[in-house]
């Protein structure tokens, strides 16, 4: 069963289409907006916004020497499931703007909380009533919070009753006849925890001394159903015979036939449809709402307290598919759409994915010398011939099975009559001779070096046999690898998942818990958020990095 305790007022959506909307301001209020009040009544629940909004009605003007309380804002909640909601504070807080405000002109917050009867729309009880919130005698013309912790009656809530949340400002006025011009701010980002603060992006909460649980599965509008009241009503009457509305006044709200209709019409949409829709939505994990925690027990995926009181529906069920799509292959596109289904990437986007490629690699970490310098002569392999040494290669392990790649690059095609030799650093040595005279490069590859030390000094010979023509080496590359704990080569085992700045809203321990299942024992797998990390900045993780990347 979803609860509440810390919901947020959403300005631009409508309170529930299907709850009992009160006639109007249930508060001492001396001016009420009626765009945001009764049937203008807007929507506070468990989601935030995600930018900030703001509630401008229009008011009469103030008389000189009157205060009045202004409602601006009236927002209703999901209904509630039976409870007693013990006495206790309350946290309110908001921001709100007296655009035309004044020395002789001055403001300050008022709020009011209701528990209102589901089936009637009318009062059943108030938490507290229109109340100041924070300091008063405000002058100032900008956005500023209203922040404050009421304490709350002790009330009986009834299964489909709501709370009433009402917000706006007390105004007084000491000069001249002026309207006038409030607004509430919510929505926003930054949360309300002083009073009197300036603020441009407010998220606008209530908060319950206790957790509350609501009488339905999910908050929020409930999905869209396949057949409504009326359309229910109408198969209804399709079952009787011709003209049968000549015979019933059906069509007359005091007749008795449309009241036996209507309720025909309540009971097939509730037992028959409704059911219906609601089977082929519990069934698909992509539309589940109640059978979020069977999916949860059997995936073993285990959840806080706290984190089901926090974590939105949509949440919960992201992290259920997210642990379906680790079943099966790893491949890249599977990894990535784990990732992305965590982080509430769109259908169709998923996060990029970086491993080093076989290309990056190479690039990285070979080595390569300018030489420009013409092969002596010779008869064996002695301090005469050419060499070159390698600085110390930093590398770890054994060198890689596929051994050490050379690739020596002259003048001119005039190889046939070289000899070259490699030396490891443990002295292992391979030698070659150079082969027809086809190319200006050759490649030798060293299966003998292969498992044998990669780190240290490795030393590379060469001669020309006396008479051959001459040629001159004007580079030479090593690429070789190490493998096993400490070596290069293990760089390709290692993939990372780059979350943009707008998905790094994730539950970090969920990202790790789903790397340490996914990633195979000889791989290491990361969640980056930052493409270039600089060790002591906010996203920095450390040895969270792919060699070569961005």
């Amino acid at each position: 069963m979803a609860s509440i305790q810390r919901i947020f007022p959403r300005l631009n959506t409508a309170a529930l289409s299907f709850i009992r909307r009160p006639p109007g301001g249930f508060g001492l209020w001396d001016q009420t907006s009626a765009v945001y009040s009764a049937q203008g009544a807007r929507y506070v629940g468990p989601s935030q916004g995600t930018a900030q909004t703001q509630a401008v009605p229009s008011f009469s003007a103030i008389p000189n020497g009157a205060t009045h309380a202004l409602l601006i804002v009236q927002v209703l909640s999901d209904p509630l499931r039976q409870t007693f909601i013990a006495a206790g504070d309350w946290n309110v807080g908001f921001a709100a703007q007296l655009a035309n405000a004044g020395a002789m002109f001055t403001w300050r917050g008022k709020a009011g909380l209701y528990v209102v009867n589901g089936l009637t729309g009318e009062r059943r009880a108030t938490i507290f009533e229109t109340t100041n919130i924070g300091s008063g005698a405000r002058t100032v013309t900008t956005e500023r919070t209203c922040f404050a912790t009421i304490a709350g009656q002790g009330v009986q809530v009834r299964t489909a009753d709501f709370l009433c949340l009402e917000l706006g400002i007390a105004v007084t006025n000491g000069a001249a006849a002026l309207a006038p011009q409030a607004s509430i701010f919510a929505e926003g980002a930054t949360p309300i925890t002083v009073d009197n603060a300036a603020t441009a992006s407010a998220l606008t909460a209530l908060e319950s001394p206790q957790e509350l649980l609501l009488s339905l599965p999910q908050a929020g509008e409930p999905p869209t159903a396949s057949v409504d009241h009326a359309d229910a009503v109408a198969l209804v009457k399709e079952a009787w015979p011709p003209d049968s509305d000549t015979l019933y006044d059906w069509d007359n709200p005091e007749a008795h036939a449309h009241k036996l209709f209507e309720a025909f019409g309540d009971f097939i949409k509730l037992y028959g449809y409704d059911q219906s829709d609601r089977l082929f939505r519990e069934i698909n994990p992509l539309t589940m709402v109640e059978l979020i925690p069977v999916w949860e027990a059997a995936l073993g995926i285990t959840l806080s307290d706290t984190a089901l009181r926090i974590r939105s529906v949509d949440q919960r069920r992201q992290a259920v598919i997210a642990r379906l799509r680790e079943v099966g292959p790893l491949t890249l596109f599977n990894v990535a759409a784990i990732f992305g289904q965590l982080a509430g990437y769109v259908a169709g986007t998923t996060p990029e994915l970086f491993e080093l490629g076989r290309t990056a690699q190479k690039a990285a970490n070979e080595y390569v010398q300018a030489v420009g310098v013409a092969v002596p002569t010779g008869t064996t392999f002695d301090a005469t011939n050419l060499i070159r040494i390698t600085p110390t290669l930093l590398d770890g392990g054994i060198v890689w099975d596929a051994g050490a790649l050379v690739v020596l690059t002259f003048n001119a095609a005039l190889t046939e009559r070289l000899h070259i030799q490699l030396t490891g650093p443990d002295f292992t040595v391979a030698a070659w001779t150079g082969g027809p005279n086809l190319e200006e490069t050759i490649y030798l590859r060293s299966p003998v070096h292969a498992r044998r030390p990669v780190h240290g000094n490795w030393v590379l010979n060469i001669y020309r046999e006396v008479g051959a023509p001459a040629v001159t080496l004007l580079e030479w590359r090593l690429y070789t690898l190490g493998r096993h704990w400490g070596g290069r080569g293990q760089g390709k085992f290692i993939w990372s998942v780059y979350l943009d700045p707008a998905h790094q809203e994730v539950d970090r321990r969920d990202i790790d818990g789903t790397l340490n299942r996914i990633t195979q024992s000889y791989a290491q797998g990361f969640v980056i958020y930052d493409k270039t990390s600089i060790p002591g900045s906010l996203n920095h993780r450390p040895g969270r990095f792919i060699p070569g990347s961005p």
